[in-house]
């Protein structure tokens, strides 16, 4: 509602925890936000005579169920899902086909991975201790 708010620059749109918008009854509002998106840059194309800058949306669930899959139609163009299983690697595959993945997707082994389990109240300042 804000009207400063220009959304026609944006380089990338993330939906994380999809699944939980949809499943908490956003899916109409989530569907806004795209629509907005999509008509700001077609105004600026129109009113500049230029290409609006190149977008990204990612689309992040931890479940894919007929919700999600709706939604993906609707917002992505092209869409690739990436299925992070620990045991075989991601793979990323074309829309709902899980044949032909174009190539094997696998955590670097330098990159270490930790989690730490605490208190709601203390989670920013352990992070920042954490990160520190």
């Amino acid at each position: 509602n804000t009207q400063a708010f220009v959304t026609s620059k944006l380089r990338w749109l993330v939906l994380d925890e999809a699944d939980r918008l949809l499943d908490m009854g956003f899916e109409k509002q989530v569907l806004g936000i795209i629509d907005f998106v999509k008509k700001q840059k077609q105004e600026l194309s129109d009113r500049t005579k230029e290409k609006a800058c190149e977008q990204q949306t990612l689309l992040l669930s931890a479940t894919i169920n007929s919700s999600i899959k709706r939604l993906a139609k609707i917002s992505l163009t092209n869409p690739v899902m990436v299925n992070a299983d620990l045991e075989k690697g991601a793979t990323p595959t074309n829309g709902d086909s899980t044949e032909g993945a174009a190539e094997q997707y696998a955590v670097p082994d330098q990159l270490k991975q930790h989690f730490v389990v605490v208190q709601a109240k203390i989670r920013l300042p352990v992070l920042v201790a954490f990160l520190r």
